[in-house]
């Protein structure tokens, strides 16, 4: 019964979650759907609590986040209500906050790969929550926190380059690394069940033993939360500058921590609005196209030269045969090689390799030179992988690239 009365209650949250997004009803106010949608979120959130459903519970806030992000920001600044406007972007802030501390605990609890893949940047509004929360705490006039957003977006970008059963217990007894792998795997396998009370029972054993591992000395930091204003001041030299650049759906902003001078320490951080500076705009130069169509924007840059060295790099951390198999495959089917995971880096790879096709394909109607470096493209595209990435022209345009980045 207490499966199937989770099972039901998931199901019900879920209704009330894609409440939220229904069309706007006939006779009623913009306004009035925005409350309604508002009201479905929060009944959702009384089943897709943090403890039962994290990764519903992290969904919802987003969703939440965003519609008052949006909508109903966009709706008080449409009539000029600067009261309301403050209301939305403080009911955002609200529900990022949330939405922030479930993505940290997912980070270390999530162990299973189709966990990872929800718990990273395939999900674009995962991609851009840390961004938009930042634009929302600076619109509200909390600048140090919208620093510290940004800096927890960017740790967990680099957080895609780990999967989830590499987290680190360095130093730890043995008895004790035994005893939090048997606890988060009793986690995982009681919500595979959908066993409501144990995986509450289990979770609650796994927080219980990081914070005994926390309690020993040269552990208090054992799987830490996001950074602290104050660590992200200390980080750099003292006389060096911190710089962050973000863009969102309503504009850029940049913010700046000055260098401390001597004896003094640093100053207030300096925001700069960038309204221009938009996902649209970073997309259009992202994919810009050439005159034939080819893309020739920073996309392809980044594919071109850094694709290739950031996989070498995973493929030393891969078992020797899933290595093999992987080096083995040609270069144009690499990405269909590359386990699940790796999906952020299979995606660029795809495009990598999209691109070098279509350009083959372009240069094959051209003059003989043309054709020739066709045939080069596709020579290069049928290299397995472990060769290609030995390629001296591919390894010439990584250091070029790295020389004038």
């Amino acid at each position: 019964m207490t499966c199937q009365r989770s099972r039901l209650h998931r199901r019900w949250a879920g209704h009330r979650n894609q409440g939220g997004c229904q069309p706007t009803d006939l006779g009623i106010t913009r306004r009035d759907n925005l409350e309604a949608a508002i009201r479905h979120y929060e009944e959702a959130l009384t089943v897709r609590t943090l403890a039962d459903f994290p990764i519903d519970f992290r969904a919802t806030q987003v969703n939440l986040a965003w519609l008052a992000f949006d909508a109903l920001a966009d709706e008080a600044e449409r009539v000029g209500d600067a009261a309301a406007r403050l209301r939305a972007y403080t009911l955002a802030d609200a529900a990022y906050q949330p939405a922030r501390a479930a993505q940290v605990e997912l980070g270390w609890l999530e162990g299973d790969e189709q966990g990872k893949a929800q718990l990273l940047g395939q999900h674009q509004a995962l991609r851009e929550m840390y961004a938009r929360h930042a634009y929302v705490l600076w619109q509200l006039g909390n600048l140090k926190e919208a620093i510290r957003a940004l800096d927890a977006g960017r740790a967990q970008a680099l957080a895609e380059s780990q999967t989830l059963r590499s987290v680190s217990l360095p130093g730890l007894s043995p008895e004790d690394a035994a005893a939090f792998a048997a606890a988060r795997t009793a986690w995982e396998q009681a919500r595979a069940q959908g066993d409501l009370p144990l995986a509450r029972a289990a979770r609650q054993r796994l927080l219980a033993m990081r914070e005994q591992i926390r309690s020993q000395p040269g552990h208090e930091d054992f799987l830490p939360g996001e950074p602290t204003y104050q660590q992200i001041t200390a980080a750099p030299a003292h006389d060096q500058a911190l710089i962050y650049l973000a863009a969102t759906d309503k504009g850029g902003l940049a913010f700046m921590l000055p260098p401390a001078r001597a004896g003094a320490p640093r100053g207030q951080p300096l925001a700069l609005d960038l309204p221009a500076l938009t996902w649209d705009l970073v997309g259009d130069w992202l994919v810009r196209p050439d005159e034939e169509r080819r893309v020739v924007g920073g996309l392809r840059l980044a594919l071109d030269w850094q694709a290739l060295p950031l996989l070498g790099s995973w493929l030393v951390q891969m078992d020797e045969p899933e290595q093999m198999q992987v080096r083995a495959t040609p270069l144009r089917a690499a990405a269909d090689a590359l386990p699940e995971p790796l999906g952020t880096l299979r995606v660029a790879f795809r495009r990598m390799t999209a691109a070098w096709v279509a350009e083959a394909k372009q240069l094959a109607q051209g003059d003989e030179h043309d054709r020739e470096t066709a045939r080069q493209i596709e020579a290069r595209l049928q290299l397995p992988l472990g060769d290609a990435l030995q390629t001296p022209r591919l390894l010439r345009e990584v250091t070029w690239f790295e020389g004038v980045s």
